[in-house]
């Protein structure tokens, strides 16, 4: 049977080399995905270790809620966690199921429990024909499902990942959607990093959003994207070797209506309860600046909110992963 459990995070603050991590305070219960969005060297994976009890925080906290109201901390609910870091955990010289008979033996598990759990992960991750071959001589893609099923082979309750799909192919990235949303409907608690805006849109039903060391924004994805853009947008994107000017952009807009702008000089997004006005005053602007951008009229989308809020679009932070 499957415990409540809730991770409750209140002001963690962590200073690791250049990384300043200030105030996070968010929670995550059972039958929940969280996503923590945001570039590398945000703090991801740092929140993610401290969730694991790796690491311990300079201040605040991270602590587990039980259904009977009683808090515990991470190390003490250990075995309770299945954990995939970035960097897959494998023997080389282990095959995939020898490495996966070990993790397995460090919680218990033996036998037809774990035959029968290894080959039902093996077989929802497309590794079944891969199980006797040495970890060492598997794909970059096959090490990081490897080390997923690794994590998953005790049927832990609270499932950590950091960037379960980087480096994947889309395929492989699909079999890890599909397998989180599994888990998900099993009642476990899923708390990953990502960096990739659809698949926190795809998987996230609550999105945590870092830049720099800090929480920008946090809510279920309809609520984020409505309380930070509204219910629609106008956006234009300059083409290369063009360019927009930025202030004169903000005035034009204010005068249109716009409740905000957001604006490089490639970008320009408004949120404004008068779409039409503010897409008639860019369009405007881009005929007079003779630009071969053009202003749309839309629901907005994650990538609108991270560009409003952190000043970087999804193909940024993806491109600082290999």
């Amino acid at each position: 049977m499957n415990l409540m459990i809730a991770l409750n995070a209140s002001n963690l603050s962590k200073s690791l080399g250049k990384l300043n991590l200030r105030d996070v305070s968010f929670s995550v219960s059972s039958g929940q995905t969280a996503c923590l969005l945001g570039p590398s060297g945000c703090g991801k994976t740092t929140i993610l270790r401290m969730a694991a009890g790796l690491l311990s925080p300079d201040g605040g906290k991270v602590r587990y809620a039980l259904e009977k109201g009683n808090e515990i901390t991470p190390r003490e609910l250990r075995g309770s966690i299945g954990l995939s870091l970035q960097e897959p955990a494998l023997y080389p010289e282990l095959s995939l199921r020898e490495n996966a008979e070990y993790f397995a033996s460090l919680q218990g598990i033996y036998g037809e429990a774990f035959s029968a759990q290894f080959a039902d992960l093996c077989l929802k991750l497309e590794l079944s024909e891969f199980a006797q071959q040495e970890a060492g001589n598997l794909s970059g893609g096959q090490k990081k499902r490897a080390s997923i099923v690794n994590a998953l082979i005790a049927s832990p309750q609270i499932v950590l990942l950091d960037e379960p799909t980087a480096g994947l192919d889309y395929n492989s990235r699909r079999l890890v959607w599909e397998l989180i949303e599994e888990l998900e409907n099993e009642g476990k608690l899923v708390l990953m990093t990502t960096h990739y805006l659809e698949e926190a849109e795809y998987i996230g039903e609550y999105l945590v959003i870092i830049d720099d060391g800090r929480v920008v924004a946090q809510d279920e994805p309809g609520a984020l994207l409505s309380n930070v853009l509204g219910k629609s947008i106008v956006r234009a994107e300059c083409r290369p070797g063009e360019h927009f000017e930025p202030e004169q952009v903000r005035s034009i807009l204010a005068k249109a209506g716009a409740e905000s702008v957001a604006c490089n000089d490639s970008i320009v997004i408004a949120k404004t309860l008068k779409p039409i006005a503010a897409q008639a005053a860019l369009e405007q602007y881009i005929t007079n600046r003779r630009l071969k951008a053009f202003a749309v009229c839309r629901p907005p989308t994650l990538d609108d909110a991270f560009f409003v809020l952190t000043g970087r679009v999804g193909a940024e932070i993806a491109e600082k992963r290999p």
